[in-house]
């Protein structure tokens, strides 16, 4: 299905400038810190030169927002060079986004489509979007009071006359119907990134929704993408819902491997350091104890749940798509799969069939180079996905 970009927090307008031969992709997570640079190759592909992962420094997050620049910047310097090209990922509770769709009657139903008319429109449902997403903010407890400015906008299905298309432009019809997903994050958020940048001396390309990154990352390897996009980090769990290739809507649960580390760490008696030693130990299969089995399958017992509050909360979603995507647990994600096969949780959503939950394989990826392995861990997916958004900004 057609999926265009039409917006992007772009500060410096990059897009229009000839982009230098690499750019970094920094994921900000909340336990970790994860730095991606890129190479641009032809036929808009991409070479993953290296990536490093380093511990996101203590009381640097709060209720989702990053506060302590000093501490952030200190971290980045080691990694960047000044004047760089730079992209950030935003998940969890900084960002959010949803589908929005409007049907609308031409004036002069014989004339053909234009840019200008449809650039009118798209002004339009994004306008309507923002008026959804600060109804959204108010009613997100200690978020409400946080301003929000529009990260991501495209095109995620099209009709003219009721009948699905491609491309509007240069046709004629009576009724122009556009679906449109747009994401938001906080002013805050974007103004500490601007700020990072400026410390640091690079430049501040783009920010972009995780969740938008991962379906242009997928898309070209799975045709027609429809699928529940879970992405299970350190202290949250981002789903999102794909259509037709375009990411339609996106929420975030409040769990992430973090949960199992204190489980581990309260049953077991011992300290946090040492809970995520034994946890890491069980994820890569080194660790192969029974107690740490049983208290992994107690925990995600109750991820699951989680995951089905949150199903229950994506309005307009008439049926869910078959297929469940997992990324960023690790060794977890096989847990993750193995769940979601084995309860019959989705007796009450409206799935056509029942979903098919997999771990993404990546040998037949072929938009990025990965001549490291890095993205043999599944928890590198996401934050490499970023590149995907520097084709689309850069090149």
């Amino acid at each position: 299905m057609f999926y265009t970009l039409f917006s992007m927090f772009n500060p410096l307008s990059l897009i229009r400038k000839k982009p230098d031969k690499s750019f970094l992709a920094i994921d900000l997570g909340s336990s970790l810190i994860k730095i991606s640079k890129f190479f641009f190759l032809p036929d808009n592909r991409l070479l993953l030169e290296n990536l490093s992962t380093v511990n996101t420094p203590k009381d640097a997050v709060n209720l989702g927002m990053f506060t302590d620049l000093g501490a952030i910047s200190s971290i980045l310097k080691d990694y960047i060079v000044e004047g760089q090209n730079v992209i950030f990922g935003l998940s969890g509770e900084t960002v959010f986004g949803f589908a929005t769709t409007v049907k609308v009657k031409r004036q002069n139903p014989e004339e053909r489509v234009s840019k200008g008319e449809l650039r009118d429109i798209i002004k339009r449902i994004q306008e309507l979007a923002f008026i959804e997403a600060e109804r959204i903010q108010t009613s997100r407890v200690g978020l409400e009071d946080r301003e929000l400015t529009m990260v991501n906008s495209g095109i995620i299905s099209s009709r003219i006359d009721g009948v699905l298309v491609e491309d509007v432009l240069d046709k004629s019809s009576k009724y122009l119907e556009i679906g449109l997903f747009t994401s938001f994050a906080e002013k805050d958020t974007l103004s500490f990134l601007a700020e990072l940048c400026k410390k640091l001396k690079v430049n501040f390309t783009a920010a972009s929704s995780q969740m938008y990154a991962l379906s242009k990352f997928l898309s070209p390897n799975y045709k027609a993408l429809n699928a529940i996009l879970v992405d299970f980090g350190g202290d949250k769990t981002d789903v999102g819902i794909c259509y037709g290739g375009g990411i339609v809507s996106t929420k975030t649960l409040d769990f992430g491997g973090s949960q199992l580390t204190k489980e581990i760490a309260s049953i077991l008696d011992v300290e946090i350091s040492e809970a995520e030693k034994k946890k890491i130990a069980y994820e890569e299969g080194t660790l192969g104890a029974e107690q740490i089995k049983e208290i992994t399958s107690k925990v995600l017992n109750y991820w699951l749940l989680g995951i089905e509050t949150v199903l229950e909360n994506f309005d307009g979603i008439k049926v869910f798509p078959p297929k469940i995507l997992i990324f960023g647990g690790g060794g977890l994600t096989y847990d993750l799969v193995k769940i979601l096969k084995e309860r019959k949780w989705y007796e009450n959503f409206p799935f056509k069939s029942v979903p098919e939950a997999e771990i993404v394989t990546l040998k037949d990826f072929q938009n990025i180079e990965d001549p490291n392995g890095y993205l043999k861990d599944l928890r590198n997916v996401v934050p490499v996905s970023l590149g995907m958004v520097g084709l689309e900004v850069l090149k």
